[in-house]
């Protein structure tokens, strides 16, 4: 499994979109963009319970062009509000279910 990573040119992209657009602009987009990526989840789980394979893809794709979407706005955020502020509290996020999970991980053993 792999993680995004941005080259030197789409970050400059980021940085030109907020000066280019201006923060309270982008902000609104995250916020849009957020948005559209909630209803593309229910629309998929709706074609997973309910559909046939080609609304499943279809919706797939949607929900593939919103999480990037989101992506690319959630970067524009880091840049925004700062990098190593929102790594503490990735780190911090991240620590926490960790121990979420190797809990979960222990009670599941237990009941084997």
């Amino acid at each position: 499994m792999k993680t995004i990573t941005f080259t030197p040119s789409q970050e400059k992209v980021f940085k030109d979109a907020i000066w280019v657009y201006g923060v309270p602009s982008q902000l609104t987009q995250t916020n849009e963009e957020s948005t559209e990526l909630s209803l593309a989840l229910l629309k998929y789980k709706r074609a997973q319970d309910h559909g046939d394979a080609s609304e499943i893809e279809k919706r797939r794709k949607e929900l593939l062009s919103e999480i990037a979407d989101v992506i690319i706005m959630t970067q524009q955020c880091v840049l925004i509000f700062g990098a190593e502020e929102i790594q503490q509290e990735v780190n911090f996020k991240l620590r926490r279910q960790r121990t979420r999970i190797d809990n979960k991980l222990s009670k599941l053993a237990e009941n084997a």
